[in-house]
């Protein structure tokens, strides 16, 4: 397709939005990770400032009486932009599998999640196919996510007890 938007819905309401086109004339590699109390942005592209820390949130009031007590409060505080180390990302990757080999570790992308990235990607086809519906992946046993996410609390991993629903919407 020339351009698609892609919803991944997970347990414990996390959900994931990815939209590619070869057609946009910039060129973007962006990941914002919101949370209940800070917001992470990763820019790929940028060559200095990768990640930035953003103390932004919404906080909803613990007690009201009426609709007209009801108000959010919007905090908006400091970025923080800590010091990313310049690697080039395939040497990293080959020399994290090289020691996985020598250590006899279990490699962070190892051959479940390879799996379930190529069940996510099946079922976002399939999602096409079907003009944009949602189609919900088969959990087989523990996720190969829940298996790293107690190895690899430090990389960022989700919950892994999740059942992806991958959902492909073609827009012309």
């Amino acid at each position: 397709e020339d351009v698609a938007s892609t919803c991944l819905t997970f347990a414990n309401h996390r959900c994931a939005m990815v939209q590619n086109s070869w057609l946009e004339p910039r060129k973007v590699r962006e990941m914002t990770n919101v949370g209940t109390q800070r917001m992470v942005v990763y820019d790929d592209v940028e060559v200095q400032e990768k990640i930035k820390i953003y103390d932004t949130r919404v906080n909803t009031p613990p007690h009201y009486d009426s609709f007209a007590e009801f108000q959010y409060s919007y905090h908006y505080g400091d970025i923080y932009t800590p010091h990313v180390k310049q690697e080039e990302p395939l040497k990293v990757e080959c020399q994290h599998f090289v020691d996985c080999i020598q250590n006899g570790e279990t490699p962070i992308t190892c051959g479940k999640k390879g799996l379930e990235l190529v069940q996510i990607l099946e079922a976002s086809s399939q999602s096409l196919r079907e003009g944009g519906g949602s189609v919900t992946l088969q959990h087989r046993g523990k996720s190969a996510l829940a298996d790293s996410d107690a190895k690899h609390k430090s990389n960022g991993s989700t919950n892994g007890h999740a059942k992806p629903k991958a959902s492909v919407k073609p827009r012309i």
